[in-house]
């Protein structure tokens, strides 16, 4: 089972945030380790559409259509 994947408008901003900080105190390079991590996990979301887990703000309002997963070394919640 394949699904459209949105990103909300707020983790796009916290995207950019994370870019900014990661490109500043690291570098280009290590920025490009970690998008490239990020985007495998919404392709993995794409197949696997209940991994990750329902946030709790959205929990509580019954919106179960939503997932957050965690990306990265030493982190891969799918």
């Amino acid at each position: 089972m394949s699904i459209k994947v949105v990103i909300l408008e707020s983790a796009e901003h916290d995207l950019k945030e994370l870019k900014n900080y990661i490109v500043k105190n690291f570098s280009v390079g290590t920025w490009q380790n970690t998008y490239d991590k990020i985007k495998e996990v919404i392709r993995n979301l794409k197949t696997f559409p209940h991994a990750g887990s329902i946030p709790e703000e959205f929990e509580k309002l019954n919106l179960s259509q939503y997932r957050q997963v965690l990306s990265g070394d030493e982190a891969h919640h799918l």
